[in-house]
């Protein structure tokens, strides 16, 4: 089994600065649509700390996260 959502999960954790942020789901629709991954994480404050509260985020990536081939 392959390692792609861990994968995802930590690039999204590195560009969010947030190591709690997480992938709620991912949806894959019909055959040769774009997947949609929904996505939570916390803003970064100015001192360097996260705020409590959570964003939920819709992320639409231009190459599929499973297997890197572009959309």
């Amino acid at each position: 089994m392959c390692n792609c959502l861990s994968e995802v999960i930590k690039v999204y954790r590195k560009n969010t600065r947030d190591e709690n942020a997480d992938i709620l789901s991912c949806f894959l629709f019909d055959k040769g649509e774009v997947p949609i991954i929904i996505a939570t994480h916390r803003y970064q404050k100015k001192d360097g700390t996260f705020a409590n509260k959570i964003v939920k985020e819709t992320i639409i990536p231009t190459y599929c996260p499973f297997c890197g081939k572009k959309i």
